[in-house]
Order: C-alpha cells, then sequence, then structure tokens
C-alpha cells in the first residue's frame, strides 16, 4: 500500500508525496495542514494529526483501491496534480472527527505497518490483485466506502422499480398466464419464471414509455421518472430487461431465450414506429398503425404464450392461440386509445386526453385525419407546433371535437366490439382444438370489453 500525503497549503504545481507502506492495494489520500517529512513511517504521520486535519478516506472515486474497483480510473497524473478541495470533513459532515471516525483512524494506523523509505516521487499503479480483506475492512462503517457497500447497495436502482411495482394494476398480463396455463399446464415453477420474466419486461417498458412520452401520470400517480429523475429511471428499466433474460434463462431451453429476444426486437421496432411519427409529426396509414401494434403491444402477448407453448407438452399447433395473442394486442392498444379520449376514470389516472398533448397519432386520430383533410391539416400544425410550448386545454378541447365530429370516436368503438367478436371467435376455436373450455379466459375478455359507449 502507498499512501498519498498532501500539504493543505500545496498549490497545482506542488508535487505530492509517496510514502510506500508495504502494501500495493490501496492508496489512501490524506490532506494535512502541515508538511511530513518525507521517509516518516505512516504510523507516525498518522498519530502526529489532530481532529480535523485528516478527513475520512474519500470514496473509490478518489481511494484508487484498484482497477478492479475504482470504476472512475482516476489517473495518478490527476491525483497528484489536482490540489485539495476545502479541508476535508469527516463522515459525520462536521469539521472535526467523531470519537468513532477517531477509533477507526486509531484503528487503520494500527493496522498499517512501518513504512519503508519512499521509493520514488510518482504515484503507484493501482494493483489488479486486491486483496479482498484490505485495511478498510477494519474501519467502522467502512463497508459504504468500499466495494463491499457500493456495489452490493442496489437501493438506487431498485427504487424506481418498487415504486412503479407499487402503483394500482389490473395485472392482465398475469391473468393471461395463469388463463393460457390451463391448457399449457406448465408447473409451478415454470409459470413463475415465465411470470416474472414478463413482468420484468412490462415494468420497464412501462418506466420507459412514461419517460419517452414525457407523461406526467401513471395509474393516478406521478410517474417514475419525475420523482427518481429520467437517467436513474432508464437505469433501473435497463435492468429490469436484463433481469428479465435472466429469469428466461432459468427455463434451461435456447428455444425459450430466442424466443423471449425476438420478441424483445419486436418491441423495440414497434415502439420505434410510435416515436418516429411523433417526432416527425407523420400521420400514419391504419395499416401501419396495426403493425405497430402488433410489435409494441402484441409482441408481448405473443412472447409469453410462444413462451409457455415452447415449455408445454401441448400437441396443438401454436398458431392458433398466436391469433388470439395478436387479436388480444389490437384490441388492448386501441381500447387504451379510445378511454383516452373517451373514459373519466381513465382521465383521472392519466390525465385530460394525454394523446393529445403528447402529439400521438392513436387510433382515433388516425381514423379523423382519414376522413376529414380540412382536420388533418388542423391536427398536424397543432402537433408540429407542439415543439413551441405544450398544447393548450383549449387546444386539446378543439382536437376532441374535430375527432368526434369526424365520426372517428363512434368508428372506434365499433371496432373496439368487431374485435371482441373476433376474440371470442379466437377463443372458440381454441378450446375446440384443445378440447377444453376456459373460463379465465373468457373472464379476460369480459374485462376488456368493459369500455363507455360514445
Amino acid at each position: 500500500m502507498r499512501v498519498c500525503i498532501r500539504n493543505q497549503d500545496t498549490t497545482p504545481t506542488t508535487p505530492t508525496k509517496w510514502v510506500d507502506a508495504g502494501y500495493d492495494d490501496t492508496i489512501i489520500q490524506a490532506n494535512l495542514n502541515t508538511q511530513l517529512a518525507v521517509g516518516h513511517s505512516i504510523v507516525s504521520a498518522l498519530s502526529a494529526c489532530a481532529p480535523g486535519q485528516l478527513g475520512h478516506i474519500k470514496s473509490a472515486e478518489t481511494i484508487g483501491l484498484s482497477e478492479e474497483y475504482n470504476t472512475r480510473n482516476t489517473s495518478d497524473r490527476i491525483l497528484d496534480t489536482t490540489p485539495p478541495a476545502n479541508l476535508m470533513r469527516g463522515a459525520s459532515g462536521e469539521p472535526e472527527m467523531t470519537v468513532t471516525e477517531m477509533a477507526a483512524l486509531k484503528a487503520l494506523a494500527e493496522a498499517v505497518p512501518t513504512a519503508s523509505p519512499i521509493s520514488g516521487s510518482g504515484p503507484p499503479k493501482a494493483s489488479r490483485h486486491l486483496n479482498k480483506t484490505t485495511i478498510l475492512d477494519k474501519i467502522p462503517g467502512a463497508e459504504t466506502i468500499t466495494s463491499k457497500g457500493i456495489f452490493s447497495n442496489t437501493s438506487a436502482l431498485i427504487a424506481p422499480i418498487r415504486y412503479i411495482q407499487s402503483l394500482p394494476s389490473k395485472h392482465v398480463r398475469s391473468k393471461l398466464i395463469d388463463a393460457s396455463n390451463e391448457w399449457f399446464q406448465l408447473s409451478h415453477e415454470q409459470l413463475g419464471i415465465v411470470k416474472r420474466a414478463i413482468d420484468d419486461l412490462h415494468n420497464a417498458t412501462l418506466i420507459l414509455d412514461d419517460i419517452q412520452d414525457g407523461s406526467l401520470l401513471r395509474r393516478g400517480n406521478h410517474t417514475a421518472h419525475l420523482i427518481f429523475g429520467s437517467a436513474q429511471c432508464i437505469n433501473s428499466a435497463t435492468y429490469l430487461v436484463t433481469h428479465a433474460i435472466s429469469e428466461t434463462r432459468k427455463l434451461k431451453s435456447p428455444e425459450a431465450l430466442s424466443i423471449f429476444l425476438d420478441g424483445l426486437e419486436q418491441l423495440a421496432i414497434g415502439q420505434s414506429w410510435d416515436l418516429d411519427w411523433k417526432f416527425r409529426t407523420h400521420c400514419p396509414s391504419i395499416a401501419e398503425y396495426m403493425t405497430m401494434v402488433d410489435g409494441k403491444t402484441g409482441a408481448m402477448f405473443t412472447m409469453l404464450v410462444r413462451l409457455m407453448h415452447n415449455m408445454s407438452a401441448a400437441p396443438w399447433d401454436l398458431c392458433h392461440i398466436e391469433s388470439l395473442a395478436r387479436i388480444l394486442g389490437r384490441w388492448y392498444q386501441i381500447r387504451d386509445d379510445y378511454q383516452n379520449l373517451q373514459d373519466t376514470e381513465y382521465a383521472e389516472k392519466k390525465g385530460f386526453c394525454e394523446d393529445l398533448e403528447e402529439g400521438k397519432f392513436s387510433y382515433p386520430i388516425i381514423l379523423c385525419c382519414e376522413t376529414d383533410q380540412d382536420a388533418r391539416r388542423l391536427i398536424l400544425d397543432i402537433f408540429a407546433n407542439k415543439a413551441n410550448g405544450p398544447i393548450t386545454l383549449d387546444h386539446k378541447m378543439e382536437l376532441l371535437d374535430l375527432i368526434q365530429r369526424a365520426g372517428a370516436i363512434e368508428r372506434t368503438w365499433k371496432m373496439l366490439k368487431s374485435l371482441e367478436c373476433d376474440a371470442k371467435d379466437a377463443l372458440s376455436v381454441l378450446e375446440t382444438v384443445t378440447g377444453k373450455h376456459n373460463q379465465a379466459f373468457h373472464r379476460i375478455v369480459e374485462l376488456l370489453g368493459k369500455v363507455p359507449t360514445p
């Protein structure tokens, strides 16, 4: 270990003195008010410090443990030339160290052997082979500043996830998995893995969707990124995706992992078009919209039934339940678009006509644009001007009036009823193929069918 001893009054050009204490594992950067003589042992140097002269050991950013733990790789040159900041405080934040911190310093001094003379004026190189049992392990509270504390504490990572999980939910995907298992008959362990993987992925998409859409509300509560910040939420969502992949690997099936990754790719492609149309203020066709939905929403429904079919001994063809999953995906998304403009309860949870505020080309808006060219021009103008400021309530009311007068709300409701019939037909075919009535699936269809009339 080599210890950096720096005079508090040094200038940026004053060389830093390095004391060789016989270890290569740890570099302890200390600030002293008096220049210590070259060649003093580290024990003598530490013993000479008065309270307040030596601050608490800094984090891995400047402590230079090794390349394994010093994740920022602070260069020796920076450590050697950067002047110290204000007098370092104790871990308690007070100008002078507490009794506990002094005891920690004493423990550190006792742990370090007598130093040998300085072997050079330059800073040491971090060891590539860090001894996991270091001096820092002897310091009370050191776990908060060493690898053991920093890299095992996931509270910041998990906080946005716990928050999104705490919000009210109808748990449609979990219910869909349970209903599908009436046919697939997976084991309890397999079912749990599929549920956890899909739930992780779903929560990741919720967090990211809210950031990408600039949403303020999620299920009647503040969106996660407003509380924890967009950067942290993106990080947590990324972790959820990797965790979902890890869960899928537990199925011990190469096909299952491929199914999950293929579904993940389709989700990203579908979302990319939704974002692209909004960014470019481009109104897609209904056919383009349906293709986008098959990726953005339908891909997760299709993914979960493919995973379950892959793990089951079901002799019947996958195409029957894939067809049902695709219908459910379209129904679910168009239903969401409809409720966004029509459902009072939905407005309370997501905000009044949030899709209009986002400049999103939802199903009713596309219908309106295809039906009325004058309305189309006005909608595109208002959406394009969103860059100059948020869409006002007056503009939202004007857009909603255009959509209603074009008959788009009524036609969207009719599409929902048509998709409900398609879902019931596909369910009937599947029950015939499997030879088993599925009451749980019928309850899901009934749940999705509950939408207010125009």
